[in-house]
């Protein structure tokens, strides 16, 4: 995944040294934490060998080297932006956030769509397993799992939504509008679509 936050930072269409992307996604991303200097020199040599990204001509051979993104590397990033990872959507969804500004507004909502797709179902799994545990009378540790699944899934499509309400103007209602679905009619709602 660090290959994709290098050329995330150089989405944006700006050249960049190395220390400038380590100072920009530590402001801009991570609040202060840095990215780490001997991968980060280590990753632009081979995204360099792989043609992801040029380096930029430079007079003086003593100065830094600037970076942009090739077109490789636009194609790399935006298929990863793209792709929801099913069996880590919150980790991914916190990877792919702080990019959703440098990429066009075509590609930020389609991502928002596939990702407010992928978390709904998940939510109506969890919702189902939630029922199911119960009726089962499962330990009390389960259903506290299953629940605190369910919260964080309920604030990451509230987070996915108010993205998606930026960069498409039909987009469904903000979080707050949207009243939380019952457990039984997600179970129902699930239950039909078999």
């Amino acid at each position: 995944m660090y290959d994709y936050v290098i050329l995330g930072v150089l989405r944006s269409g700006r050249a960049l040294h190395g220390y400038a992307m380590s100072e920009a996604y530590s402001a801009e991303r991570l609040g202060g934490v840095p990215l780490d200097t001997r991968r980060l020199y280590k990753t632009l040599k081979r995204l360099e060998n792989a043609r992801w990204i040029t380096p930029v001509a430079i007079a003086d051979a003593r100065a830094k080297v600037d970076y942009t993104i090739a077109a490789r590397g636009i194609t790399a990033f935006d298929r990863w932006f793209c792709r929801v990872e099913q069996d880590r959507l919150h980790s991914a969804l916190e990877a792919r956030v702080p990019f959703v500004g440098d990429v066009p507004p075509d590609l930020a909502a389609r991502w928002a769509e596939q990702y407010e797709r992928a978390l709904w179902m998940r939510a109506s799994e969890l919702a189902e397993s939630e029922a199911l545990a119960s009726i089962n009378r499962a330990l009390p540790l389960t259903l506290l799992r299953l629940r605190a699944l369910a919260r964080q899934v309920s604030l990451d499509l509230e987070q996915v939504r108010s993205l998606r309400a930026v960069f498409t103007p039909s987009a469904p209602p903000a979080a707050e509008e949207v009243q939380e679905v019952p457990v039984a009619r997600a179970v129902a709602a699930r239950r039909g679509r078999r």
